[in-house]
Formats: C-alpha cells, sequence, structure tokens
C-alpha cells in the first residue's frame, strides 16, 4: 500500500508538469465548475496515508451488499447464466447506492480569460463555451459539425490554421456531449503555436468560430468518412456493456448510430452552417491558456476579456 502511494503521489507530481493535463484537466474543470470539481475532489496526500489498506479489502466485500446488477457476453448455449446467478450469495434485503457527487455548472456568460504560467517557447490555447442541455436530436449534426469543422487533417480549422497559415502545429475544435441527460454540451477549440504567433493564430481561429466556410467538397469527404465509420463500426464484447450504460445515462433507449447514419445519409452543407449559427457563431467564449509569462502578450488577451492567473495547486487541488 506504501508503494501505491507513492506511485500516485509521483503521478499527481507528473501531471502538474504535463501541460496538456494543466489546459484540458485544470483550466477546463476551472472554467466550467470553479475551484470545486472532479479533478480537484481528491483524497489528500495526508489522508492517503492514514488509510489502512484493510480498509479497502473491506469495501470490496461490501459490495454485492448493494443494489446492483449483471452484464454477461459470451455463447449463451454454453453459459448456465441462470446457475450462476444462484450461487452467488446475495443478500436479501439489498441497500441503496450512494447518490453520486454533483459539481455544479458554471453559467459562464460572460468572455474570461484564465492563464496558467509554464516555462516554454510554445502557448497552449483552448477556447471553451457552455453549449445547450444535452439533446440526442443534436447528435448527428454534432457529428457532421465535427468531421467537417474540426474532426482531422482535412477538417476546415486543420487546414485554414495550420496548412495554409502556418500558424500552429496542432488545431482542431468540435462539440462535446454531456456526460450524462441533464447536463450541458460545451463547443471546444484549441490551437498549439509558437507564443510568438499566439495572436495571429487567435485572430484566424475567432473569425472560422464566427464565420463558416464554406466548401461542398470539404464537406462531401467528411460526409463519406463519417457514413463509412458508422457503416464498418461494430459493438461487441465489453464495449455492448459500456455503449448499453452510456445510453441509460443519456435517457436513450434506441441505435443511437442508425439515427445519426439516416440523419447524416440525407444531409447537406446547408444544414451544418444552420448548426453551427445556432450554436457556435454566438457562443460566449472563455480563453485558457498556458505559457510562459515572458512570452505570453497580455496586452492582446485584455482586449478579449478580464486575465486572471491561476496558481497550479488551485487547479489541480494539491
Amino acid at each position: 500500500y506504501n508503494n501505491l502511494v507513492q506511485d500516485i503521489l509521483k503521478q499527481r507530481s507528473n501531471s502538474k508538469q504535463n501541460k496538456r493535463t494543466i489546459l484540458s484537466g485544470g483550466l477546463a474543470n476551472y472554467a466550467k465548475y470553479g475551484a470545486h470539481s472532479l479533478f480537484t475532489d481528491i483524497i489528500s496526500e495526508k489522508e492517503l496515508r492514514k488509510i489502512n489498506p484493510q480498509e479497502l479489502v473491506d469495501i470490496v466485500k461490501i459490495f454485492n451488499s448493494y443494489q446492483h446488477g449483471f452484464f454477461y457476453y459470451g455463447p449463451t448455449e454454453k453459459a448456465q447464466i441462470s446457475t450462476l446467478l444462484k450461487q452467488l450469495k446475495t443478500p436479501e434485503n439489498l441497500k441503496e447506492v450512494p447518490q453520486r457527487v454533483e459539481y455544479a455548472e458554471l453559467p459562464m456568460d460572460k468572455p474570461m480569460v484564465y492563464f496558467a504560467n509554464y516555462d516554454m517557447v510554445q502557448a497552449e490555447i483552448m477556447l471553451i463555451a457552455k453549449d445547450k442541455v444535452f439533446d440526442p436530436a443534436l447528435m448527428p449534426l454534432q457529428t457532421m459539425f465535427n468531421a467537417y469543422y474540426g474532426g482531422g487533417m482535412n477538417s476546415i480549422i486543420f487546414q485554414e490554421i495550420r496548412e495554409a497559415r502556418g500558424l500552429a502545429y496542432s488545431a482542431y475544435a468540435y462539440t462535446s456531449n454531456a456526460t450524462r441527460a441533464g447536463l450541458s454540451n460545451y463547443v471546444n477549440a484549441y490551437i498549439g503555436t509558437q507564443a510568438d504567433k499566439m495572436t495571429a493564430a487567435m485572430d484566424v481561429l475567432y473569425q472560422l468560430l464566427r464565420e463558416m466556410p464554406m466548401s461542398e467538397n470539404a464537406f462531401q469527404k467528411s460526409k463519406e468518412f463519417v457514413i463509412n465509420n458508422l457503416r464498418t463500426s461494430r459493438t461487441t464484447k465489453s464495449d455492448i456493456f459500456w455503449t448499453y450504460m452510456w445510453c441509460k445515462d443519456h435517457h436513450i433507449d434506441y441505435d443511437y448510430n442508425e439515427t445519426v447514419y439516416k440523419v447524416i445519409d440525407r444531409m447537406t452543407l446547408a444544414d451544418v452552417q444552420n448548426y453551427f449559427n445556432q450554436h457556435i457563431k454566438p457562443a460566449q467564449f472563455t480563453v485558457l491558456i498556458v505559457g510562459s509569462k515572458d512570452r505570453i502578450d497580455f496586452k492582446y488577451l485584455k482586449k478579449i476579456a478580464k486575465i486572471k492567473e491561476i496558481p497550479l495547486k488551485k487547479l489541480f487541488g494539491y
């Protein structure tokens, strides 16, 4: 157990030195939830060292005293599932599973710039905005937008910022689904660039998030890519369980891939533009930046919004 604690502490130390973890873990969670989030809600070093390993063993022993279910994947003709279930010693009265800890989403209705100092010549930049509450009906449009606009090397964002202008070594944009029903989707955009190219790269990114370039050729390629992926994908083995649980958490009781396929198959570029105008163009973006204080252009950032530097201890909770 002492070795395990040392591994955990070493892992935590490494995370604070990882610029991507600082950006997409620390700053992104701070922007969405503030100082208290799943990212910072951890057991302190002092508490870790006080734990008796037997406590952890005892927790495992009481798992089946809570309400639970079973998942099986395999040949049903050989597996005598009912016999196996009868052999399990399950208490007659099961306890209710404890309520999950809820982390309140911040409104994110005003632009902000959150900065974390990191000694490097590059700048890691993420723009994040709160979108609508999760809606399964939006999934086909989200899928198509992500593929067309920010999903890969042929996407609009990558082509415009990296290939055409050479302003970044990496760039993308996408909308992400909520972790479960009732929570918000988010719009995300990322640029990894040299600090001296930050202002030019951000200008182009903002332009692309306000006006959508129209390319029928790029759209058709993206559509073909998505359709082919859906046509050839298979959900098997343990993925069946995790897909089922994801659907349950999102109140979906049908094969959403089939729905996404059918809708995208008849989708046009105008549909994606309409989605862009409703969900991307009006978004109020919070800017997250990881970089060196000596190299970041703060005069430029002040024109965007108020700047707040967040210490790593506050971002990580340790």
